[in-house]
């Protein structure tokens, strides 16, 4: 059998040719071999995704690196118990125990410690309000 058939004939006269002269006409799976243009344009198409698969590894890797983040202070938090938190707190001074106490806005008790030297000393007002007197 020859290589080629009806190849001088235009492509329709050609598919009819085919049709008219064979002996049945089956779906079979063959090789065809690339023209420089199809592997050039696969090449071009491999390129791509191995920059978008790059581009998805390196978000893979940010998400990830965000997540072991928050999950190391999950641990951490769950190990200690407690988080800490900067609020604004209100500081009150009991002399009698000598103590500095700090309350957050829900009034909760947040911190206690002694007092120090320069709190120890009462100031102006709570002198005027020790006596009972206005100024």
């Amino acid at each position: 059998m020859e290589k080629e058939l009806f190849k001088n004939k235009e492509p329709l006269a050609r598919l009819q040719m085919l049709q008219d002269n064979c002996a049945a006409i089956e779906k079979i799976t063959y090789p065809h071999q690339f023209s420089e243009e199809e592997m050039e344009a696969r090449k071009t198409s491999l390129a791509n995704l191995d920059i978008e698969m790059s581009e998805l590894e390196a978000e893979k890797k940010a998400v990830q690196d965000r997540i072991k983040e928050q999950r190391g202070k999950l641990i951490e938090d769950i190990k200690r118990k407690y988080e800490d938190v900067t609020d604004e707190c209100y500081k009150f001074l009991d002399r009698e125990t000598r103590t500095a106490c700090y309350y957050n806005g829900n009034g909760d008790l947040v911190r206690e410690r002694p007092m120090e030297a320069q709190e120890m000393q009462k100031t102006i007002q709570e002198d005027l309000a020790a006596t009972g007197t206005d100024y």
